[in-house]
């Protein structure tokens, strides 16, 4: 009986219960000038289908052309779960998305083929109730999504 009770938990438990996992899937490429310059931003959306709230992530990417050149940055470019870097980060609800937009490759997005995404510190991830023994890096997934960029 008792086996029964178990199977029939686990069998009605949806999967995202066992997930546990932050999902930033790249939406779009958003290309804009300042100063001049052609500017090329990334758009995401961040899921936490984690532990509890995430409160802080920040995840250095590097990006590169279609000819295997590295693009420079406007200061550096981050994925992160602040608006614009300045306002403060958003908090995320567990089981909730909530779109960004990442910081800024000099040049044009149409060039902009790979990137590359940087060893996530736990320094630079909070989130409640995850347990002392996981590191975010084990837990973080990066999608093109509809961008058709390739994710290192």
């Amino acid at each position: 009986m008792l086996r029964t009770a178990l199977l029939t938990l686990i069998l009605m438990t949806p999967a995202t219960a066992f997930a546990n996992e932050v999902l930033i899937e790249l939406t779009g490429k958003v290309e804009r000038e300042s100063y001049g310059d052609k500017l090329c931003d990334l758009e995401f959306n961040l899921t936490n289908n984690s532990f509890g709230t995430l409160y802080r992530i920040y995840i250095n990417v590097d990006g590169w052309d279609d000819r295997g050149e590295k693009f420079d940055e406007l200061l550096s470019f981050s994925m992160d779960n602040s608006h614009g870097g300045w306002g403060g980060k958003t908090p995320v609800a567990k089981g909730t998305t909530q779109s960004f937009k990442g910081g800024s490759f000099k040049g044009s997005c149409k060039w902009l083929d790979k990137i590359k995404i940087g060893k996530l510190d736990n320094d630079d991830c909070n989130i409640r109730m995850m347990p002392e023994e996981v590191n975010c890096s084990d837990i973080l997934k990066v999608l093109p999504g509809s961008t058709g960029l390739k994710i290192d």
